[in-house]
């Protein structure tokens, strides 16, 4: 069964008890920042899970946790975000917590702030890395990793881990392409090439891929109606 959200991507199946998971984790963050400062703070969630066409046209991470949805963005509208995140990112808030990563990131071109937070895979410890990240520059690592048995991987091992979480999340969204009616998410692959802001050869290239794939998933499965 295919999960819709109102205004939002298609879940895929296989990430439907990731984003359920993710859900949990929010009202929990919402509920110990209530405790911690007995204001009834009025949170904005800005996103959750992408398919790999909006990671794209979105300049997200090729292996972001997102397209897992294993990921939220979220920033407070009635309270200061950065001493909201400096309760969050306390060493033993973030153990209490478990987060994976939890993130301030900063987009200079909008001045806006917003908070990352994710959840690890099922059955996996969280690695409690917290980091400052200003978009379209470096991020700035300010906590190490909590659970000694899941230190960061060496950078072949994280390449390795990388492809696979691409294959994996493109995967399911080809697999998806056949509950579209009318070839929609090939003809929204198209347009986005055409994007003028997707400059970047890496970017239209990973796109190209994933269109050719999407053509050849699309001729070989038929199309039914949801």
């Amino acid at each position: 069964m295919t999960t819709y959200r109102p205004g939002g991507n298609i879940i895929p199946v296989v990430f439907q008890s990731n984003y359920s998971r993710l859900n949990d984790k929010y009202t929990e963050v919402k509920h110990f920042i209530f405790l911690e400062t007995g204001l009834n703070i009025n949170f904005i969630k800005q996103s959750d899970y992408r398919d790999p066409l909006h990671n794209a046209r979105v300049q997200g991470k090729p292996n972001s946790q997102h397209m897992k949805a294993e990921a939220l963005d979220f920033h407070p509208k009635n309270y200061n975000i950065h001493k909201l995140f400096d309760i969050l990112k306390l060493p033993e808030n973030v153990e209490k917590l478990q987060f994976d990563q939890l993130i301030l990131e900063y987009d200079k071109k909008l001045d806006e702030y917003w908070i990352h937070f994710s959840i690890p895979d099922l059955g996996k410890p969280p690695r409690g890395d917290v980091y400052y990240l200003t978009k379209g520059g470096r991020a700035t690592k300010i906590q190490q990793t909590i659970h000694q048995d899941n230190k960061l991987p060496s950078s072949q091992e994280s390449t390795s881990a990388s492809n696979k979480v691409k294959y994996d999340s493109k995967k399911p969204f080809l697999q998806n392409l056949a509950a579209y009616d009318d070839g929609k998410a090939v003809e929204n692959l198209k347009e986005t090439l055409l994007a003028p802001n997707l400059k970047k050869r890496m970017a239209k290239s990973r796109l190209k891929k994933l269109l050719e794939r999407a053509i050849i998933y699309n001729a070989n499965h038929p199309q039914v109606k949801t």
